[in-house]
């Protein structure tokens, strides 16, 4: 396997009595999108803040490109750009002058690069324009384009959607995937909504109270969802139907008025038809009936907590 462009181990920080960064270790690749995935003051801006260097671990290891920041910390962040909380624009400034400053580029070269990287987020139209005139989703675009200028192998993203409309998040989903697929840039982002996060990144790292409870695929997610799913039926004689599939299938059956909710693969659906047509059952409607991907993150913050909450207990 290729070498990660970030690699996190055993990073722990604590402030007082509270734990901020709990052990937390993960790797992530060229072209990824990685997602940090957790509630309110989970830990996922102390994480992001340890990675750029604003925030000073305990203990644990940052590797950037294969460079440890114990070992060389200013070669290791020059391959690391982003914002954790959005920052100010002069409002009395142009796009131009404001990628400028943000980037810390000298007038003399800055121009093409900037220019350069308003073109590809799609904003050169604001290079012009003062920035007081901008709408949120404007400033978050300027602000990856000032990332994009200084040719970064990682972009870093603390909550890119927050405050956007459906449109604006649309277009800020495909502009991160556009960068990632076509310019092999990679993104953290962090995000407390899975529903931001499903279409866009590779894969995510559940995070609650410091701890990363789960680091899975998206793919994998989604996989699950579909093996979560039961089969819903509306027939005439829901009562009798339902002790068919029951004795029949050896599956878990509920009965909501004329509809029957079987806890089975969806695979079994055609099996189930013909053996309640066989009975002279008529099947008015069928449904497939999943779990959201949300629902299945809050399942597994849930679980992580009642766990927790049993060693408490013993202990």
């Amino acid at each position: 396997m290729s070498v990660p462009i970030l690699s996190v181990e055993n990073l722990t920080k604590t402030f007082g009595h509270q734990v901020a960064i709990n052990n937390v270790s993960f790797n992530v690749y060229e072209g990824e999108i990685f997602g940090l995935l957790g509630p309110i003051n989970s830990g996922k801006s102390a994480i992001l803040r340890a990675i750029t260097g604003s925030l000073i671990p305990d203990k644990g290891t940052i590797k950037v490109n294969d460079i440890s920041y114990k070992e060389n910390y200013i070669e290791a962040v020059k391959n690391i750009s982003g914002f954790i909380t959005l920052p100010k624009l002069y409002n009395y400034l142009n796009g131009l002058k404001n990628m400028r400053l943000l980037a810390g580029l000298h007038e003399k070269y800055a121009d093409s690069v900037i220019v350069n990287a308003a073109q590809i987020v799609g904003i050169e139209h604001l290079l012009k324009v003062k920035a007081r005139t901008y709408s949120l989703a404007e400033r978050q675009k300027l602000c990856i384009a000032t990332a994009i200028a200084t040719d970064p192998k990682l972009i870093i993203l603390d909550d890119p959607f927050a405050g956007l409309n459906a449109k604006e998040l649309k277009d800020m989903q495909d502009l991160i995937k556009h960068l990632a697929n076509k310019y092999k840039i990679t993104f953290i982002i962090s995000s407390q909504m899975l529903g931001h996060m499903e279409d866009i990144c590779t894969n995510i790292a559940i995070i609650n109270n410091g701890t990363i409870l789960e680091t899975r695929s998206m793919e994998s997610l989604k996989m699950d969802s579909i093996r979560d799913s039961k089969l819903a039926f509306t027939v005439d004689y829901p009562n009798y139907a339902g002790k068919i599939i029951y004795n029949e299938f050896k599956c878990r059956v509920q009965l909501c008025g004329s509809r029957i909710l079987a806890y089975i693969s969806a695979d079994n659906k055609d099996k189930i038809l013909d053996r309640l047509k066989s009975y002279k059952i008529t099947v008015f409607k069928t449904d497939v009936v999943t779990k959201s991907l949300q629902q299945l993150f809050e399942e597994v913050l849930q679980q992580k907590a009642i766990n927790k909450s049993w060693i408490g207990e013993y202990n």
